[in-house]
């Protein structure tokens, strides 16, 4: 029997709700197309306009499967994650431009997606462990509302990019009660990051084709693809632990989406750890006895050669401070100083002086590219200091910036631990876990971790509701462990 009771009996009603719900969303996108599209502003007024009520469709429906959900509940949470990440990505393409009624439209999607997981923890008990987490996670970042350079939508960024992270945390405990639940938890993350990357890379395109930036390096600043490096830091495990059992052309599509968003990233950060977590993943053993995925892997890079344009070859070349390609292998002093030439002292200094100009309570999330714009006279905006702690520091105060460093230092400690202490297929997830998770804390504190403007590590909530999966999977491990297959 599988989840629920129910063997197999949830694939056809899954498949049935698809049968209606596509043509269902082919409709709707038609009607927004032509009914709201042109009522927002440049670019892709027509598309974003379609996505409108497809994306606040799929929010009713999770809300309706919430209530009273044909599919067994423990399928309900990968599907809220997927919705989740795939719901930053029509975020990003609202943000674009900024068009009037767009915080009003994406905070509608999410407050749907609230009130379903709301509705689903309802009638569950839930861990007093995962109770007090969330509380404190709560109420710690419940300071950083009050800060004098808070933007207007302080409220509403922390019901998005604190609140809605809590109660999925809260979710994760009766999922992962049931067996199989790491399985199917990693096919979803798998779903929604690879989507959600794929749509970063479209929008780093159109971004080039349709506003006509002249660069694709700045129209990845449009589309923030370089900093989609901490979403796949921390879901590389997921994508990855197993790559083995599925499907060639499934396999050969993830290291395609992943490797394209690290190319178009164009960050040296990238360059390196992304290079470094490939090699320790793709050199295990059980990689390299898949001689036909290692095959396609190797066409798929040669072809990915011939069509990457000179311009990304030498926006390469420049950020990496090389001549020529052949240039990699040196190690020229000079050449390595200018490589290693970022101006982030300056960035992080100025987060200090903002801190303590707020140091409890911190200047107010989501206020970092506010100060930034001020002290520069509008020449220069960043998101974040580059440095996850010190933009926290900067904008939630000491008290918040403790309890997030904590729980980093709790998390990567504790999978160091669980990869030295586990066996066959826990310990290869642990393993990836940790690689994974340890690039992403040199990333977070190297380029930053934030996704959008006006946003920290936690503030849009793509990087925070993964770090809540990793909570989750560390503290319900014996129950996970149970169904854990052996190989």
């Amino acid at each position: 029997m599988g989840p629920g009771g129910s063997g197999m009996t949830w694939y056809p009603k899954l498949l049935s709700v698809l049968l209606w719900f596509i043509p269902l969303a082919a409709l709707l996108f038609v009607i927004g197309y032509f009914a709201v599209g042109d009522l927002l502003s440049e670019p892709l007024p027509g598309i974003r306009g379609g996505l409108i009520p497809v994306f606040l469709a799929a929010g009713v429906l999770l809300l309706v499967f919430s209530m009273r959900s044909p599919l067994p509940v423990t399928y309900l949470v990968p599907l809220y994650l997927i919705a989740m990440l795939w719901g930053y990505f029509y975020q990003l393409a609202l943000l674009w431009d900024a068009p009037p009624g767009a915080s009003l439209i994406r905070s509608t999607f999410y407050l749907l997606l609230l009130l379903a997981l709301i509705l689903f923890l309802i009638p569950r008990p839930i861990s007093r462990r995962y109770l007090l987490v969330a509380a404190g996670w709560i109420l710690v970042n419940l300071l950083s509302i009050l800060g004098n350079n808070a933007p207007d939508s302080v409220i509403m960024l922390y019901i998005i990019g604190v609140v809605m992270p809590a109660v999925f945390f809260l979710a994760l405990y009766p999922f992962f009660k049931v067996g199989g639940s790491l399985q199917r938890l990693s096919g979803a993350i798998t779903i929604g990051v690879v989507g959600f990357l794929a749509g970063l890379i479209i929008l780093t395109f159109l971004a080039t084709a349709v506003k006509e930036y002249g660069s694709i390096g700045l129209a990845r600043n449009a589309s923030d693809l370089n900093y989609a490096a901490g979403v796949i830091f921390l879901s590389w495990p997921f994508l990855f632990w197993r790559l083995n059992s599925r499907p060639v052309l499934w396999r050969v599509i993830i290291v395609g989406v992943t490797l394209l968003a690290c190319i178009l990233s164009f960050s040296r950060t990238v360059f390196v750890l992304g290079g470094l977590l490939a090699v320790v993943t793709f050199l295990r053993p059980s990689m390299l006895r898949n001689k036909k995925f290692i095959l396609a892997v190797i066409i798929l890079i040669v072809v990915l050669s011939f069509f990457v344009s000179g311009q990304v070859s030498n926006l390469w070349l420049g950020r990496l401070s090389l001549p020529s390609w052949a240039d990699l292998v040196s190690f020229d002093p000079d050449r390595l100083s200018a490589f290693m030439s970022t101006g982030r002292p300056e960035i992080w200094s100025f987060a200090v002086s903002s801190f303590y100009d707020a140091p409890l309570t911190g200047n107010g999330l989501g206020s970092f590219s506010t100060l930034m714009l001020e002290e520069t006279g509008g020449t220069a905006g960043y998101s974040g200091a580059h440095s996850l702690i010190l933009t926290v520091l900067a904008e939630r105060g000491l008290i918040s910036a403790i309890f997030i460093a904590g729980m980093l230092i709790f998390i990567w400690i504790k999978l160091l631990w669980m990869w030295r202490s586990e066996a066959g297929r826990g310990r290869e997830f642990f393993f990836l876990a940790a690689a994974g998770f340890t690039c992403f804390l040199v990333a977070a504190h190297s380029l930053g971790a934030e996704m959008l403007n006006s946003g920290t590590m936690f503030v849009h909530s793509t990087i925070s509701i993964l770090m809540m999966v990793y909570l989750g999977i560390l503290l319900s491990w014996p129950a996970i462990k149970r169904s854990l297959p052996e190989s």
